[in-house]
Order: structure tokens, then sequence, then C-alpha cells
């Protein structure tokens, strides 16, 4: 007579007591993970689209320095990160790489603790197989040259400096009808390094980082306000005491070698 009942399957004990046990320290580990992401602190770093890729260097180095802190990068132009602030984004530092931006901030003391972070130089670029290739300003106004990409001037720092420089030149006007607008420095050298603008000007660190396009021309640092990277903590910040700390190893001695590493220059006032 066959005593096994049909649609039930026998489990031995011992296995049962094993599963039983390894379900018991899949849930432990589930909990304990979860309680370790929740003692962690999130920062929130809206910074410059031309800060990417040093900038996930240095958040990379911070985490492993500070187990206790996570950051998410939050990248774009310098006035669109400045407007997401003003209008109340839950961001604890800001990285900006114009003043402008961050003299709005200031001037309704959004922000605190501003600091210079960086210098950069903007420089003229196109693809490397282009045949025509500008060697000064005034090779832009050639027919070959049909499409110049800049940053948006209203909103990009990298475009307001193109702006100004094209003005002091007298080209502003005259070359206008050919000008790509971009949401950022990042969209600029995206479009030069696919072909699909035929020059474009970007930061000397954008540049480098290209293995399409190459630098024709630097322009003047006289032509144009100063390129100057500011940061600050956002004052209605959860985190106020953390974004300071961060703030303060971007300003140190290993994060100034990380980004002369990605050919950012370090201002005179911060070395002092």
């Amino acid at each position: 007579m066959n005593n096994k009942l049909p649609g039930f399957i026998r489990v031995r004990p011992r296995f049962f007591t094993l599963l039983q046990l390894m379900l018991a320290l899949l849930l432990v580990s589930g909990c304990t993970n979860q309680d370790s992401k929740a003692d962690r602190t999130e920062l929130i770093v809206s910074a410059a689209a031309s800060l990417q890729d040093s900038l996930r260097e240095l958040a990379a180095a911070y985490e492993q320095q500070h187990p206790g802190v996570s950051i998410t990068l939050n990248l774009g132009s310098s006035g669109a990160l400045a407007k997401q602030i003003a209008e109340g984004a839950p961001v604890d530092l800001f990285l900006s790489a114009g003043t402008a931006p961050m003299d709005k901030l200031s001037s309704t003391k959004t922000v605190a603790g501003r600091k210079q972070l960086l210098l950069n130089e903007l420089v003229l670029i196109t693809p490397d197989d282009k045949a025509v290739r500008p060697s000064k300003l005034e090779d832009l106004l050639n027919e070959e040259i049909r499409r110049i990409a800049v940053g948006e001037p209203d909103v990009v720092p990298a475009g307001e400096y193109t702006r100004e420089t094209l003005e002091y030149a007298g080209l502003w006007a005259m070359l206008k009808p050919k000008l790509v607008m971009a949401k950022d420095v990042k969209q600029v050298l995206t479009y030069v390094n696919s072909g699909n603008a035929d020059a474009g000007f970007v930061y000397s660190t954008d540049a480098a980082s290209s293995s399409a396009a190459s630098v024709v021309y630097r322009v003047p640092e006289q032509w144009h306000s100063p390129i100057i990277y500011e940061a600050a903590v956002v004052e209605r910040s959860s985190n106020r005491k953390e974004a300071a700390a961060l703030l303060n190893y971007m300003l140190n001695e290993e994060s100034s070698d990380l980004f002369r590493d990605y050919g950012f220059r370090i201002p005179t006032e911060q070395k002092e």
C-alpha cells in the first residue's frame, strides 16, 4: 500500500532546518544592508557639467575615505542648476563654472561659505577630420565653417564667455546665424566630436578629454570675464556640516592635485 499523499512533497527534517537557517541569514543580511544604507548621509552635489570627470573620481575617493557618506552628482549648466536651487531643489553643495550664477544665489542668501575653487581657459575646437580648420577667430567667417556650437549664453557660463569673446573681436553679430546653441559645454563637445558642428567653444579641460577634436585657438584671457569656478553650501541643506566638510576636502592639496591632472588651475587666493 502506498502511504504517500499525492500533491505533497516530503521534506527531511534536517534539510528543512538548513533551509530555515538560510532564509534567516538572508533576512538578517537584508536588514543589515538596509540599516547600513539608512546610516549613510547622502550629499547631493549640483555641479557644472565641465566638472563631470574630475568630480566622479573625487567623489569615489571621498566615499572610500568616509564610508558614512554617499555622493550623488547632478550635472548641468551652472545657470540652470542655480535656478533649480533657487526654486527649492534638494541640493547640499553647489559648484558653478562662473561667478554670475553664484552671485544670484548669494544675493538671496541661498548659499553660504562661498569659495573660489578652480580656474579654466576658453578654447576653440574643430573635429580632427575637418579639412578646413580655423587658426584665428576671423576664420570662422569662412563659408566652409557653417555651424559653430556654443553654450546658451544666458544659462551656460562658457556660452557667456564665448559671447564676450566674439563681441570683443567684433564678430558676434556676423557669426550669430551660424551659432548652434547647446544646453551645456559637454553638449558643445558632443556636437563637435560627432561632426554636427564644424567648430565649438569649450573649456580646455573638455578639449583635453576629446579623442575626436583638437584645439585650434586659445582665447586670450583678457577678452572675457575671468573663468572662475566657485563652490558653496546651500543654506537650507539638512546636511550643512557634511557638505562643508566635503567642500573643505575639495580645497585640500590632494584634491587640488586631482583637479590639476584634469587640466584645471588653482586660484592664487586658495593657495595662500
